[in-house]
C-alpha cells in the first residue's frame, strides 16, 4: 500500500501489509487500556437528581433524600430535613435557573456513591460545580449531600 501526502512531489511512503496487523493490535490494546472495567451502571436515584437539576425541580432532587440533607448552595453548608431543604433548593433554582446540567464524574465505593457535575445558569451562562453524595442504607440509596459552588 502506498501513502502520499498532498504536495509531496511524488515522495510516497510504503506500508507493508505485515505492519497493518501490528498497528491494529496496538490500537486494540490502547483502547482496552482507556476503557474502565467494571463500571457501575448509573442508578435511578442519580438519574432522578440529574433530571431535577436539569429541569430546576427541587422535589426531584430530594425524592431520595435522607432524613438529614447537607446543602451548600453557593454559600455556607447547613443540615436540613428534606421538608426544610425543599424551599432552600427552590430558592436556589429561582436565583440560578438551569440552562443545562451534566454529570462529569461518578464513583461508587462500598455504601457510598459520589458524583460531580457542571450546572450552567440560564441567564448568565455561569458554570457552577455540583457535588452530590448518597449513602446506601438498608439497600436504598439516600441523598445526604448536595453542594453547588463557583
Amino acid at each position: 500500500m502506498r501513502l502520499c501526502r498532498a504536495g509531496s512531489a511524488g515522495r510516497c511512503s510504503v506500508i507493508h501489509s505485515t505492519h497493518l496487523p501490528r498497528a491494529t493490535w496496538l490500537l486494540v490494546i490502547a483502547a482496552a487500556l482507556w476503557v474502565p472495567t467494571g463500571t457501575a451502571q448509573v442508578p435511578a436515584h442519580v438519574a432522578q437528581v440529574d433530571s431535577g437539576l436539569t429541569q430546576g425541580k427541587a422535589r426531584l432532587v430530594l425524592r431520595h433524600a435522607a432524613a438529614s440533607v447537607e446543602l451548600a448552595l453557593v454559600g455556607q453548608s447547613r443540615q436540613y430535613s428534606p421538608h426544610h431543604a425543599l424551599p432552600r433548593l427552590r430558592q436556589f433554582f429561582k436565583h440560578f435557573p438551569p440552562r443545562s446540567f451534566q454529570w462529569v464524574h461518578e464513583e461508587a465505593r462500598d455504601a457510598d456513591w459520589f458524583a460531580t457535575g457542571r450546572y450552567r445558569v440560564r441567564a448568565t451562562g455561569e458554570i457552577l460545580r455540583i457535588y452530590a453524595h448518597w449513602e446506601r442504607r438498608n439497600e436504598v440509596w439516600e441523598l445526604v449531600t448536595v453542594h453547588a459552588f463557583r
